[in-house]
């Protein structure tokens, strides 16, 4: 298999697809290399703030439909925060604006296909 392209990038991940997607965008030629089956569950954090979601929007939603769709992604929402050591509760307060939860499966899943919808070739199981 033989590519000729400006940039290649190591990864699938929200950082490497988000970059995959900006070089995209602004039409350098790129490929992105997964060693693994791209999506896939994965242990993360799962959550974003108002300000990162706005961002995200602002990011990769091209339309009404792409800003709906992407809003599908975040399942939950919370504006309250807890941390815990072991079983005890250090803290607890309240937050004005939510926390956003995000299924990182369908969150991968639409950054991929906006990716690929561009002309974006990703390459998986491959190290």
């Amino acid at each position: 298999m033989e590519h000729s392209v400006d940039t290649v990038i190591i990864g699938a991940g929200p950082a490497g697809i988000s970059c995959e997607l900006y070089l995209q965008r602004e039409r350098v030629s790129n490929i992105v290399i997964e060693k693994r089956e791209f999506t896939r569950d994965k242990t993360c954090g799962g959550l974003v703030t108002e300000k990162t979601y706005d961002l995200l929007c602002e990011f990769f939603c091209f339309s009404e439909s792409d800003r709906e769709e992407l809003s599908k992604v975040f399942v939950n929402t919370s504006n309250t925060v807890e941390l815990y050591y072991g079983n005890d509760v250090l803290t607890h307060s309240s937050v004005s604006k939510p926390f956003r939860f995000v299924k990182r499966r369908s969150f991968d899943s639409f950054l991929a296909k906006k990716y690929t919808d561009l002309g974006g070739n990703l390459i998986e199981n491959t190290t």
